[in-house]
């Protein structure tokens, strides 16, 4: 698919999915964008030939300022995302905090990033959003089973 003269903007693109989304796009043609809170966005975005955003999605300001450089947006792909398992025995102060978190990332910032960047996207842009976790084997439970027999 064609997407010369496209902007485009994909979030938690510093490495995994995110970074093979971005690559499929600037591939096609199109004026990438990736927006992480990772410090090694910039040298990905150069490798890419992009232009790379530091920024914490659930940040408001930082995201209006990564947004304002940028432009309207052709594509957003809300990829940016946290997935830290804690099992709810252990769900202490630390485990709340990381529960916390991910929701505070996963819904409130992509909720912001979305808001914030269709008030300016012109009719027939797209906004899509990613919600992949990798794949895990349920270790804690093969040790018990393993070890009861």
């Amino acid at each position: 698919m064609e997407m010369r003269g496209r902007t485009v903007l994909v979030t938690g693109a510093s490495r995994g999915i995110g970074a093979a989304i971005a690559t499929a796009f600037a591939s096609a043609g199109a004026t990438v964008h990736v927006l992480a809170e990772a410090d090694d966005i910039h040298r990905m975005a150069e490798d890419l030939g992009a232009t790379g955003h530091l920024a914490d999605i659930t940040d408001e300001r930082a995201v209006a300022r990564a947004l304002d450089i940028i432009g309207p947006l052709d594509i957003l792909v809300n990829n940016a995302g946290l997935e830290r398992l804690t099992p709810i025995e252990e769900m202490d102060d630390s485990g709340l905090a990381i529960f916390r978190r991910v929701i505070e990332v996963n819904v409130v910032g992509t909720s912001i990033v979305t808001a914030r960047a269709q008030a300016s996207m012109p009719h027939g842009a797209a906004i899509g959003s990613n919600a992949a976790a990798p794949g895990r084997r349920r270790r804690r439970r093969l040790r018990r089973s393993a070890g009861a027999r």
